[in-house]
């Protein structure tokens, strides 16, 4: 588990799948804050306090989930001066107090944590199709590269290419509008072909947007393909 301070009212939580499996947590369990959640929440906040002086206090706290690849998962942890500023879309909660450490945390705790998956039917029965987005994450732009050469021209849409600082790997967000669901499925399976699909939330590239570099706006694939 790797906390770091982004400032003085919010860190960053990064867990991967060990930090999980030693804590017997998926992430289903992180999105319904069950018991275990909690702990690890608690377990969080108190090695925040230790490194960083990190303390809600009186605040709520905003959680937002962002899933990378190879099921880990960074939590981005802000304390929310005003409550009524809360984006509705977050979960809100106040931390729990110390006459009554088992008071419940509102369910779901996180936004954008792996919930368990519906059936195919009804997933598809919500999709709006026209500006879905998916993500795939690349260890080297080498192997972006490769992609898009053998992509060739069937796909034009809008992606986009942002670098994590953290980890080093590469994201391409790809937007399936103007494209039929068969003719974006086959561009997804080529992706895959040279990296890994990655959980996203309606958040996600917002998140790319202000913590990722940004390689390539827009024509990823596209500028990729010609070098």
């Amino acid at each position: 588990m790797k906390i770091e301070k982004i400032n003085d009212n919010q860190i960053r939580c990064t867990l991967n799948s060990s930090d999980l499996t030693d804590r017997h947590l998926n992430l289903g369990e992180l999105a319904y804050g069950s018991t275990k959640a909690r702990n690890l929440f608690r377990e969080m906040m108190q090695q925040a306090f230790n490194d960083f002086g990190f303390e809600a206090e009186d605040n709520p706290l905003m959680v937002e989930a962002i899933p990378l690849s190879g099921d880990s998962i960074m939590l981005i942890i802000t304390k929310v001066e005003d409550p009524e500023e809360l984006d509705t879309r977050f979960a809100k909660f106040a931390p729990p107090s110390e006459e009554d450490p088992q008071e419940e945390i509102p369910a779901p705790l996180l936004e954008g944590a792996a919930a368990p998956a519906a059936p195919a039917a009804a997933s598809e029965s919500k999709d709006t199709g026209a500006d879905r987005l998916r993500i795939f994450s690349f260890r080297s732009l080498d192997a972006v590269t490769q992609a898009s050469q053998v992509l060739g021209d069937t796909f034009d849409g809008h992606n986009s290419l942002y670098r994590s600082p953290l980890s080093g790997e590469y994201f391409l967000v790809i937007s399936r509008q103007g494209y039929s669901e068969d003719d974006f499925a086959r561009v997804l399976n080529t992706l895959s072909e040279f990296g890994s699909r990655v959980k996203g939330t309606y958040a996600s590239e917002a998140y790319y947007q202000e913590h990722f570099e940004l390689i390539i706006d827009g024509l990823a694939l596209q500028i990729l393909q010609n070098i």
